[in-house]
């Protein structure tokens, strides 16, 4: 079987609130990356579609979980080196929005990751990574982008919008809220 190798390599994590051990460890944000765990690298889309189809959906994953795509040997951590110019845009997903207009939010999930893996993305060279956190009311969705001077965040987001919208029918009705940027520097 063919492999179709990727352009970059990435790394699935996944993040529970059962791994953190201690409050002093939740509050060191130095210890966080000790407190995810690595589900599996991947470098083609054959290894892509065996790990994705092997982990639970988003929408099965315990509250505050989080999944997280990341470039492989990049921790997903603002400060590794390949981060600290960067930062992370956050957006949240209405659950109630979603299931009234029966949009399923392992579709949009999936959407993101290939258009990430797949080199789709206008700024995809830009973006270290993404996660998806799910929470009692919506999920939260960062984009990790690894230079905030080279990439408009607003278009990221427009971007991730518009794939969305062209390819899961009702999605143009939902609104995308909270869309909050940090950088990275301003955590120095």
């Amino acid at each position: 079987m063919e492999e179709y190798v990727l352009n970059r390599e990435w790394t699935f994590w996944y993040d529970a609130p059962h791994f953190h051990h201690s409050q002093q460890e939740k509050d060191n944000k130095f210890k966080w990356i000790n407190n995810i765990k690595k589900i599996y690298s991947i470098g083609s889309v054959v290894k892509f579609w065996q790990v994705y189809n092997n982990i639970f959906p988003v929408s099965k994953i315990k509250l505050y979980c989080s999944y997280i795509l990341y470039q492989k040997d990049i921790k997903p951590v603002w400060y590794d080196l390949h981060n600290m110019n960067g930062g992370d845009l956050s957006f949240t997903l209405s659950k109630q929005e979603l299931e009234s207009l029966n949009v399923d939010i392992d579709e949009i999930w999936q959407l993101f990751l290939l258009s990430l893996v797949g080199e789709s993305l206008e700024f995809g060279d830009k973006i270290n990574g993404i996660s998806i956190i799910n929470n009692r009311y919506y999920y939260e969705v960062k984009v990790y982008i690894s230079d905030v001077d080279q990439i408009n965040h607003k278009k990221v987001i427009l971007e991730l919008k518009k794939i969305v919208e062209e390819n899961i029918e009702g999605i143009s009705e939902v609104e995308i809220d909270k869309i909050i940027f940090y950088e990275n520097k301003t955590l120095l």
